[in-house]
């Protein structure tokens, strides 16, 4: 499996052995797998599993952009059958925060608009040609417990502890 480290977007090849990413606590991971209803050329290099980790920053509309941009693309190529899942923090959780951090009432409030923005991006880039919305979870969990998260080889999408 390729790693994907904070601030990066990664894709993996058909039959590609997989993607991870570590230590999602305030980040933002997306998993996004698909199939293709045809055959590749001979020679022919197709994606269908891409991760991006985003964290709250100056890179994070630049990452996601790249992100973006390599998913149309594979759409464009003929991908379909799209599968999305997204870890986000709960962000009533970071109030509990135990890494000494305090987060102000607006600060709470930015983490809920970063993460309804991003899922409403994520649901736009993945819905069809055609209207229809793709399977799509979003997994919200506590800033004290950081998820790691995982697309196997099998397209499986995993959120782990």
């Amino acid at each position: 499996m390729k790693e994907v480290m904070m601030d990066q977007t990664r894709a993996d090849v058909e039959g590609g052995p997989g993607l991870f990413t570590l230590s999602l606590a305030v980040c933002i991971g997306i998993a996004i797998v698909g199939d293709y209803n045809t055959r590749a050329r001979e020679g022919e290099t197709r994606y269908d599993k891409w991760l991006a980790h985003l964290a709250d920053g100056p890179m994070m509309e630049i990452t996601f952009n790249m992100f973006k941009s390599r998913v149309e693309s594979a759409k464009r190529h003929g991908l379909r059958n799209l599968k999305v899942k997204m870890s986000v923090v709960h962000p009533e959780s970071l109030r509990e925060d135990e890494s000494g951090f305090v987060w102000s009432k607006q600060d709470i409030r930015q983490n809920k608009d970063t993460n309804d923005l991003y899922i409403t991006k994520v649901r736009e880039l993945t819905t069809t040609s055609s209207g229809n919305a793709t399977l799509m979870r979003t997994e919200r969990h506590h800033v004290n417990d950081a998820k790691d998260m995982e697309i196997l080889a099998s397209k499986e999408i995993r959120i782990l502890d």
